[in-house]
């Protein structure tokens, strides 16, 4: 359960953002959207408009991961793989959900990286998938944004490649 002063921060930081900066957000994502449609129903120019949709969408999550979360007053880590499996405790539920959404958050990543890379081996998915995880949980070390831990990139990895095998499956 969210503690109830860290959800009012919260609200009260979203709702100071700028208009602004959710429209371009919005426009981001509709541009997105359209993207990935034309590049699966119509095919042509895959590797510019994947490069385009999968620099737009790291930066999406760059934003949702980083920029955008409050920094904490000091920094938080674990680096022991699967702690939260191994705590097995009633209370940690939301934490499931968390992994949960860290695999979603990566499906888009493995199928674009599918798609720019141009490969039928996953491994530059894999990669790609890896580094930009990594890249996440520095910057959220160093900059004191959210929790840094191990589990956050085994669960982007697996997200990636679910992403790489939807990329294969829609490829055939």
């Amino acid at each position: 359960m969210i503690p109830h002063d860290l959800r009012a921060y919260w609200q009260l930081f979203v709702n100071s953002l700028p208009d602004e900066l959710y429209l371009f957000v919005g426009m981001v994502l509709a541009v997105e959207i359209s993207l990935l449609f034309y590049v699966l129903f119509c095919g042509k120019d895959k590797k510019w408009i994947s490069v385009s949709m999968l620099t737009g969408y790291v930066i999406i999550v760059l934003f949702y991961t980083v920029i955008f979360r409050p920094t904490e007053t000091q920094r938080a880590f674990n680096f022991m793989p699967f702690w939260s499996y191994m705590a097995n405790k009633p209370e940690m539920t939301p934490i499931y959900l968390e992994k949960l959404m860290n695999v979603v958050l990566f499906v888009p990543l493995g199928l674009l990286g599918g798609y720019v890379f141009n490969s039928d081996k996953i491994i530059k998915s894999i990669v790609f998938c890896i580094c930009f995880s990594i890249s996440i949980e520095i910057l959220q070390f160093i900059f004191k944004k959210g929790f840094s831990e191990t589990d956050d990139v085994l669960h982007n990895v697996l997200g990636g490649i679910i992403g790489y095998c939807l990329y294969r499956f829609i490829s055939k």
